[in-house]
Order: C-alpha cells, then structure tokens, then sequence
C-alpha cells in the first residue's frame, strides 16, 4: 500500500452551474488530507475572462493570521508600480502553499526540483537544524501583486488583503518550507522570511511581471571555492605573502 507515502489528495469538483458559498468538506479519519478544488461557472468565467496568466488569489491577512501584515513602503519612483518590504512568518507561507500550491508560481520560470539540488538541501538544511537562522541565510521571495489593501496603524502601514499574489522569485523557499512541515514535520515557528512586493498597474501586468520575474532568478553562479577564497587561512597566508614582498624591497 502506498497509503502512509501519500501526504494529501486533491479533488477537483466541476460544476456545471454556481455554487453559492464556499463548501466545506469533512476529513476522514482514515485517509490522508482530502484538498477539494471546486469549480463553478463563475470561477470558470473569471478565469476565462481575465486576460491574466494565471488565476487570480486573493490572502486575506487579517483572516489567516488574525491580524494585518506589517510593511515598510518603498520609494515611488515609477507610477507603474511600487514596492513594498515585509517579513512573512514561515507559517503563513506554508498555510498559502497548502492551500493554492502551484497557483502561487505559475508566473515563476523556475521549478522546484525537490531536495536534490545543492541550494535545495541547504534550505532543507537551515530549516531543520538552524531554523532561528532561516531569515539570516535565506534570500527571501519576490512577490508581486495586482493591488493591495492598505491602511495605517499606530504609525505605520499594514496590509489587510492582497489581490493577485504570485511568487516569481523564491519558489525553492516556498516548497521547500511547505515539504519541512508537510513531510518531515518540522516546527516552523522560528522560522520567517523577508518578501519584497511589487504592486504592478493592471495594464501593465504582462510587460513587468515577467521582467521581474525573470531579472530576479538571474544571477551570476556563487561557487564554493569563491566561499573558500575568504577562510582565515587564505586571509592570513595573503598578509604572510605581502609582508615577504615588502621586506624584499626594502633589502
């Protein structure tokens, strides 16, 4: 039986008509999670009628964490768009992987490549042995969004609902910390990562996103003989070196 390898199911309901409000489904006590995805005629008209990529979603932060998302406002340096800077709990993350899954990455040119690759054991890594250090080590994810819900408390801005959210730098972190809990049934609570959210004009969405998306997951190759190259050892037999070179011409 492949039953204890299985860790949710996903229904997917279509319903040819509307449905009224959200349905709720009752676990079973003898299988694994049971996700059901229902898709109604609305559902399917908005998707088809959107124009975007992918599926819109809208977070509901003040629903899911029970309180609004505090932000750091960026400069407006272009009325196309504007950034803002936030720490994310690696349990909301999670939370917004298990619930939409790959709905969040469908802008990302990258794939999660399980826990094989070198950054993706190292991320597996951090989280399971130095999880207080995640956000230390961690680059972050890059976010961006169709508009978001602001308003300002006690000085400082929130965030209460974000629509359009997809993650086009950072999917690695993303499942990453969705697999160390869903899998290996780590504690998460030590666990945050720093997010930077772009907000895009609508009609801008299919010019910038996909700039964004594809400037942020490039970058130039870090090996570790670069890492190398700054031990003390090197460091200190540098110093030895120029000191040689500087008592030869003065004799």
């Amino acid at each position: 039986s492949i039953q204890g390898n299985i860790g949710s199911i996903k229904v997917v309901i279509l319903v040819n008509g509307v449905v009224g409000k959200e349905t709720k489904f009752p676990q079973p006590n003898d299988l694994p999670e049971v996700v059901v995805d229902v898709w109604d005629l609305q559902r399917l008209y908005r998707a088809a009628s959107s124009e975007l990529a992918y599926e819109s979603v809208t977070i509901d932060m003040e629903k899911i964490l029970g309180s609004p998302l505090a932000c750091l406002p960026g400069p407006q340096l272009a009325k196309d768009h504007s950034c803002y800077f936030t720490i994310i709990p690696g349990e909301l993350l999670y939370d917004l992987y298990h619930q939409h899954g790959p709905r969040l990455l469908e802008l990302n040119v990258r794939s999660f490549l399980q826990a094989r690759g070198k950054v993706n054991r190292g991320i597996r890594d951090t989280l399971r042995d130095d999880p207080e250090y995640f956000l230390a080590y961690n680059n972050g994810i890059s976010v961006t969004v169709e508009s978001l819900e602001l308003i300002e408390e006690c000085g400082s801005t929130v965030i209460r609902k974000i629509h359009g959210l997809q993650i086009v730098n950072g999917g690695q972190t993303m499942a990453s910390i969705h697999r160390a809990k869903d899998r290996d049934k780590l504690d998460l609570s030590k666990v945050f990562v720093q997010a930077k959210i772009t907000k895009i004009d609508s009609e801008k969405l299919d010019t910038l996103v996909p700039n964004i998306s594809r400037f942020s997951n490039t970058q130039n190759k870090v090996s570790n003989a670069d890492f190398f190259a700054n031990h003390p050892f090197h460091r200190q037999f540098e110093k030895l070196c120029r000191g040689s070179k500087r008592g030869l011409s003065k004799s």
